[in-house]
C-alpha cells in the first residue's frame, strides 16, 4: 500500500510540472529562434542580449527539471 502511494504521488507531482516545464522550454526555443532571425539585421548587442536571456531561461529551465526530481 505505501508503495502504490509513493508511485502516485510521483505520477501527481510529474503530470503537475509537465505544463511549466514545457512552457519553459518554448520561451527558452522562441528566444534563440528570435536571436537567430535578428542576427542579420540588428546590431550585435542585442542579439546579445537575447542569447543572454535564453541562458538564463535555461538556468531556471534545469532548476525546475532537478526540482521536479527531487
Amino acid at each position: 500500500m505505501k508503495n502504490a502511494v509513493g508511485t502516485a504521488g510521483m505520477i501527481t507531482v510529474i503530470s503537475m510540472s509537465c505544463i511549466p516545464i514545457i512552457k519553459i522550454w518554448i520561451m527558452f526555443m522562441m528566444l534563440r529562434i528570435t536571436a537567430a532571425f535578428c542576427e542579420p539585421f540588428s546590431d550585435k548587442h542585442i542579439t546579445g542580449v537575447l542569447l543572454s536571456v535564453a541562458d538564463s531561461v535555461q538556468t531556471v529551465f534545469s532548476m525546475v527539471i532537478t526540482a521536479v526530481m527531487l
